[in-house]
């Protein structure tokens, strides 16, 4: 059996395609959602989806909590081979002196991670580059465009007045750096966007998905205070399909704005209002996505939107078309999944 495990959103988002594909190539392939409170990452646990010898293969993210390294090490103890998908950047995800235990292989979008894990002592031939999956399959979804009628009506929406959507980080440290960043930068964007915005707009603000209720109700009550400003409720309409409606998007730090572009729908990651210099560290790998920093950068952005949306993304620089064969490849590199292993397929 093939076990995949992750932890964040964007983690499980590159792992997902790849467990569809070895479901739809008939291998046995089980998904661990470790963000799930009912499967905390204790040890106990990691034995238990071990036992009895049936995993050959573990796949895993790499989530910026760390919960994938446990298992990791525990299935390279056991004797089972590991794969590890890194998506954006390592930032701090990666433990000290994990070159030691590291997983038998990493799949990574861009070249640029390549640099940064061969800089932390990791041998180049463990990396694979194999672009994005997660993109790929964002990619194949035509019928996206084709539901933004359906998707103004859950949003109450009449005539043609043009979506602008803004997502929202999940900072697990402090309350208060939290409503710190998310109020200035509110605040700095409502201002521009009624000054830059040549027609009459509504914003709409998602939270993080795994932000916690306090955070979603102080989102609420900020977002009460200015005009034309909603704050997203949870299961109101997927990422993809409010961004594939949305005029543009705009993150604070979020791989959302990567998701935008494939889906046609320009993006930035607006900087101002809030201390984003560490955060923009997670994200050095995707120089594809514009840093919105001064009011004239903003402007400048809009005024290409409203002019030409689609000189606005940047298509050369996102690599994922193929990614899920090549990923696909380089894991049978790694174990025989013999006839052992196959199930009935699914169509």
């Amino acid at each position: 059996m093939i076990l995949f495990v992750a932890h964040d959103p964007g983690a499980k988002n590159h792992l997902f395609p790849l467990y569809r594909h070895a479901l739809r190539l008939g291998y046995a392939a089980r998904f661990l959602n470790l963000a799930q409170a009912e499967l905390p990452c204790d040890p106990d646990n990691v034995e238990t989806a071990f036992r009895d010898g049936v995993v050959k293969l573990l796949v895993c993210g790499c989530s910026v909590n760390r919960a994938e390294w446990r298992w990791v090490t525990k299935a390279k103890r056991l004797g089972i081979r590991t794969a590890m998908i890194i998506d954006i950047g390592t930032g701090s995800r990666i433990p000290e002196a994990a070159s030691a235990d590291s997983p038998d292989q990493f799949l990574v979008t861009s070249y640029g991670c390549v640099d940064e894990l061969r800089g932390l002592g990791f041998p180049s031939d463990l990396v694979h580059v194999t672009g994005s999956t997660h993109l790929e399959y964002l990619s194949l979804r035509d019928e996206l465009k084709a539901q933004r009628s359906a998707v103004r009506r859950r949003y109450g929406l009449e005539g043609g007045r043009p979506i602008v959507s803004l997502f929202c980080p999940c900072d697990e440290t402090t309350p208060g750096a939290w409503e710190a960043m998310v109020s200035g930068a509110l605040s700095q964007l409502h201002a521009l966007l009624q000054n830059s915005c040549p027609c009459e707009w509504i914003l709409i603000v998602r939270p993080h998905p795994r932000s916690s209720r306090a955070q979603i109700t102080r989102l609420e009550e900020i977002c009460r205070g200015l005009a034309n400003v909603r704050p997203d409720g949870p299961g109101q309409v997927d990422t993809p399909s409010l961004l594939a409606c949305s005029l543009f998007s705009l993150s604070l730090a979020s791989t959302v704005s990567v998701e935008s572009l494939v889906l046609g729908t320009p993006s930035a990651f607006f900087q101002m209002g809030w201390k984003y210099d560490e955060m923009d560290r997670f994200y050095v790998n995707l120089s594809c996505v514009p840093r919105l920093r001064t009011a004239a950068e903003f402007h400048e952005f809009v005024s290409g939107v409203v002019a030409d949306p689609v000189k606005m993304i940047p298509k050369h620089s996102l690599d994922y078309t193929g990614a899920t064969a090549r990923s696909w490849e380089s894991l049978r590199g790694l174990v025989d999944l013999d006839s052992a292993d196959r199930v009935a397929p699914i169509y």
